[in-house]
């Protein structure tokens, strides 16, 4: 039979586009890998650690209207909130605007933790 050195052929070139395969699919699962822990190690290490120093509220009544699954709904605001937080480590002061919500939790003296962007 005269067929051998074709079947050969083939097969050699079956083994290389397999090793070829598997290594490219290493090195796509390291490279995911790689970024993943890069994500998740740069995650948290965004933001500032301060001390709250000042809590501020300024009265603007506002109504906030927004559109929902459940029609319109209105909202009274009745101003606006922000705190004066002090960075621990360089002792820059930010002020920061803040919901009712986070506003009523946080007194004067407390650690207060935000992320800044640059």
């Amino acid at each position: 039979m005269a067929s051998s050195p074709l079947k050969k052929q083939i097969d050699r070139a079956n083994r290389r586009d397999t090793l070829i395969a598997i290594s490219v699919g290493v090195a796509l699962v390291a490279f995911l890998a790689m970024a993943l822990i890069y994500s998740f190690e740069h995650a948290g290490g965004r933001g500032v650690h301060g001390i709250l120093v000042q809590k501020i509220f300024v009265v603007h009544p506002q109504t906030e209207i927004s559109v929902g699954a459940g029609g319109l709904n209105k909202k009274e605001i009745p101003g606006e909130f922000s705190f004066k937080v002090r960075d621990t480590i360089k002792g820059t002061v930010y002020t920061l605007s803040v919901s009712k919500e986070v506003y009523d939790r946080y007194s004067e003296g407390d650690e207060y933790f935000f992320s800044a962007t640059n």
